[in-house]
């Protein structure tokens, strides 16, 4: 049997544009960026596989942070002279640089002085607590 000659402008374009069944040899480039892909693609299994770990923790009834929030505030709170309520935020850092000295926020929620200096200073780290 005969191999078929292209009849078409459009046949003869494709065979022209068919691409060579040349060995391909990778450079060291594309080594590296298939090595990276490599690893990326064992990493997300990896997420994947502890994500999967965690919600049948969670199924189990294993405490979570979403709970936490909802739950009792364990949080320690500083009333002011005019009765309102103020407390640390959940996401401020446990320790404070104040006058160059780090302390941390458990002791500082006790100091009266520098609990109305943060207040009146409208600090990022103390939120207002309304009942």
């Amino acid at each position: 049997m005969a191999k078929k000659e292209p009849n078409t402008a459009a046949e003869k374009a494709a065979v022209k544009n068919k691409p060579a069944k040349a060995k391909e040899t990778l450079n060291e480039t594309q080594k590296r960026q298939l090595a990276a892909k490599k690893q990326r693609e064992e990493r997300a299994k990896k997420l994947a596989a502890d994500a999967k770990k965690a919600e049948a923790k969670k199924q189990e009834g294993g405490k979570t942070t979403a709970s936490s929030k909802e739950g009792k505030d364990e949080r320690q709170s500083f009333t002011d002279a005019h009765g309102r309520v103020y407390k640390f935020k959940r996401t401020a850092p446990k320790t404070l640089n104040i006058d160059g000295v780090s302390q941390k926020t458990s002791d500082l929620i006790k100091d009266k002085e520098i609990m109305t200096e943060l207040v009146l200073g409208n600090s990022n780290f103390v939120e207002r607590i309304y009942n």
